[in-house]
This record gives C-alpha cells, sequence and structure tokens, in this order.
C-alpha cells in the first residue's frame, strides 16, 4: 500500500486545485486578521479616522484563536469539492481499474485514499493556522497561545476536521459518479458550518458576554 500512498500524494502535490486551496488558506486568514485591525481601529465619532488599538490579554487570545480555528468552517467546502473530485476522477479515468489489474487490491486502493487525503487535510489545516498567526502579528493585534495550551487546542480541531474528511472520502467512494457526492459533501458541510455558528453563539461564557456588555456601554 505504500506504493499508492506515495503515488496518490504526487497526483496531490501536482493537482492545481488543491495549490488554489492552499492560496486561499494562506492569504484568507492574514486578510481576516487585517479587517479586524482595521475594524477594530476605525473611529467615526469625527469623520472617518483610524486610532490605536490596545487590546488586553483575553482579547489577543480570544482574537488568536477565532481566526486561526476558522478553518473549521472556511475549509470544509474546498476539501468536500477536491476529495470528491480527486477520487471521482480515479473512476471515471479508469485509474481504479488500472490499479487493480496491477495487483492492488480494492482494500489497499480505498486505504491509501483515505490515509492521503487525511494528510492532505492537515497540511491545509496546519498551512491555515500559521497563517493566521502571521497575520496576527504583521496586523499589530498580536498573537496569545497561552504559553502554548493553545496548540492542543488546535490539534483537536484538526481531529474532529479529519472526522468530515473521512466521510468525504467514504461517499466518494461508495457514489462513484462525481455529482451525487459532491452534492452530499456540499450539504454535510454547509450543515456543519451551520451548526459550528450556532453552537459558538451558545457558547459563550456569561462572563465573556457580561464583559462585552459593559465595554461596549462605557464606549
Amino acid at each position: 500500500m505504500l506504493k499508492l500512498i506515495l503515488f496518490e500524494l504526487r497526483r496531490i502535490s501536482k493537482s492545481v486545485f488543491f495549490w488554489i486551496i492552499a492560496g486561499f488558506s494562506i492569504i484568507w486568514p492574514i486578510l481576516t486578521a487585517l479587517f479586524y485591525r482595521l475594524m477594530m481601529s476605525l473611529d467615526l465619532s469625527d469623520g472617518i479616522r483610524f486610532q490605536d488599538i490596545d487590546l488586553g490579554t483575553d482579547e489577543v487570545r480570544f482574537l488568536t484563536w477565532l481566526i486561526a480555528v476558522a478553518f473549521m468552517t472556511e475549509l470544509p467546502k474546498f476539501i468536500a469539492l477536491f476529495t470528491c473530485l480527486h477520487i471521482g476522477r480515479d473512476y471515471t479515468d479508469g485509474i481504479v481499474r488500472n490499479k487493480i489489474i496491477a495487483g492492488h487490491s480494492r482494500g489497499a486502493i480505498y486505504g491509501s485514499y483515505m490515509v492521503t487525503q487525511i494528510i492532505a487535510s492537515v497540511v491545509l489545516c496546519v498551512i491555515y493556522i500559521f497563517s493566521a498567526l502571521l497575520g496576527l502579528a504583521v496586523s499589530g493585534i498580536g498573537v496569545d497561545l497561552n504559553g502554548g495550551e493553545m496548540f492542543a487546542r488546535f490539534a483537536v480541531a484538526i481531529v474532529v476536521f479529519l472526522v468530515m474528511t473521512v466521510t468525504f472520502v467514504v461517499l466518494a467512494v461508495i457514489f462513484r459518479k462525481r455529482a451525487l457526492p459532491v452534492i452530499l459533501c456540499i450539504l454535510i458541510a454547509m450543515t456543519s458550518n451551520a451548526a459550528a455558528a450556532v453552537v459558538g453563539r451558545f457558547n459563550t461564557p456569561g462572563k465573556a458576554v457580561d464583559k462585552y456588555l459593559s465595554i461596549r456601554n462605557d464606549h
């Protein structure tokens, strides 16, 4: 199976779509950090002007988590498309048939898909996280990883993200036509985004809400 994994990794490394997603994972979190910096420094009380920001440790830590972990909602739709199109192409182009003729079992073929898609997803998540940290540093907001503890949180988020990746691979293998798995995977990705937004709204600690309201009222 090692030869199949290396073969699939080479194919992924040559995929234009994969590099488009990687480019998005670099550019989008940096733009997001710059946008947050712009909005926080914007002062409309006397015309349009910008002022310096003075964020506390808790605020910097919260923004670090908020922007860096956004891959959970930004990347699923792209991974769904990439997975379905990449594996679906193997069926339509006869690559799976050629692998079987070459003596590889279906279990090894499907296993290589699973391993390589997981690797690709992890790479994209890591790129997104470190691009977000770079954007936070460049924008002047700053980075606070809580003594490195936040990396453990990122690891948990990546594991959760990989559950979706595995689901996309399974659907792409079960339904060999491209259209149906793409539709199903996109629906799953959009549903997960909506669920994350709803859970996030009701997952904010009461003290954090009270502090936000207090600061807002002061301003």
